[in-house]
């Protein structure tokens, strides 16, 4: 539980502003200089017995006028945790034994899985072979993590997911499984790293549930399968500036792949003489959640170095995206 505490502020926006404490069996797991404040997320995980297990997340510092407390992302993710608790604990502790976990999780209708710091599958519990498509008895010695998921997520499980994990803790996101009749089964996804006595990541675990009401089937904010064909340019960035989306004009444009793409890849197409100017701009106004305009040189990849100006708009939905058009001058 305590370990919980701690790593769980890493999942909010702003961790430096979050304190989170669980009530269980009685005892208080807090982390060093928590508090309560009025802006509380808080998820029961009653076990009976007039047991009043809570799991619970304060925001330290005032809201702005018209900003909600936390994300919708934010409270799902208590919700989950707190229905994940009162699943694996409810039954008591006498029950929270290695065989009877294990047998919690492959019960559990999310997918599970654990694998390799580089991508090798180690186990997949009944549900996720289920979604997968991967009969119970087969074996998965030969499966890697890029096996379970479409083409697009890989980049995002390598350059955003797994390095976040390793440096906080934990990730949370929304993602993609692939069956194995090609069918895209959209999820929540959290990845936690795991370490060894020596502070080494020693394996890396998954959970991934199907959202029927995701914010990736009821929401396309942005529309990259329609943005595909786009005549102009664009490309997504979060507040950390590092892109999660590039259309394929971009890439034919620069005849990069999209994993170059993707994370600070695009600072190599920008030619090197307008590259610090670009980059001051850029971090300046995603820093302010303003939008902005900026000419300057982008490397096609024919050898060609045109003009180009680029719009930014910043985008608040359950958190902040900043989506970018950029149309060639000449």
């Amino acid at each position: 539980m305590q370990e919980l505490v701690l790593m769980l502020p890493s999942a909010f926006r702003n961790p430096e502003k979050i304190a989170a404490r669980i009530v269980y069996e009685g005892e208080a797991f807090v982390a060093p200089g928590f508090r309560e404040t009025l802006a509380r997320l808080a998820a029961d995980f009653v076990r009976g017995g007039g047991s009043r297990d809570a799991l619970e997340v304060f925001r330290l510092d005032a809201c702005p006028a018209g900003e909600d407390d936390f994300l919708e992302e934010e409270r799902a993710l208590v919700r989950s945790l707190g229905e994940m608790l009162r699943s694996y604990l409810g039954r008591g502790r006498a029950q929270l034994s290695r065989g009877r976990l294990a047998a919690i999780i492959e019960a559990t209708p999310d997918f599970v899985g654990t694998f390799t710091p580089e991508g090798r599958m180690l186990y997949i519990n009944a549900a996720g072979r289920r979604m997968l498509g991967i009969g119970q008895a087969d074996d998965i010695a030969g499966l890697k993590l890029a096996d379970c998921h479409p083409e697009w997520v890989e980049p995002v499980l390598a350059r955003v997911a797994l390095p976040a994990a390793a440096c906080d803790g934990i990730w949370l996101g929304e993602t993609a499984l692939l069956g194995r009749d090609g069918r895209e089964i959209p999820v929540s996804q959290v990845v936690i790293a795991h370490r060894d006595e020596n502070d080494a990541v020693n394996f890396v675990s998954s959970i991934a549930r199907i959202e029927l009401e995701s914010r990736l089937t009821r929401s396309r904010d942005f529309h990259p399968k329609l943005l595909q064909h786009f005549p102009h340019m664009v490309w997504r960035s979060g507040t950390d500036g590092n892109f999660d989306y590039v259309n394929k004009t971009w890439l034919d444009f620069t005849g990069r792949k999209l994993e170059q793409g993707l994370g600070d890849g695009w600072a190599e197409s920008v030619h090197p003489n307008d590259l610090d100017r670009c980059r001051k701009v850029y971090f300046g106004a995603i820093g302010r959640h303003e939008p902005f305009e900026i000419e300057y040189r982008l490397c096609r990849h024919d050898g060609g170095i045109p003009l180009d100006h680029e719009r930014c708009c910043a985008v608040r939905g359950s958190e902040w995206r900043f989506c970018r058009i950029c149309r060639n001058l000449r």
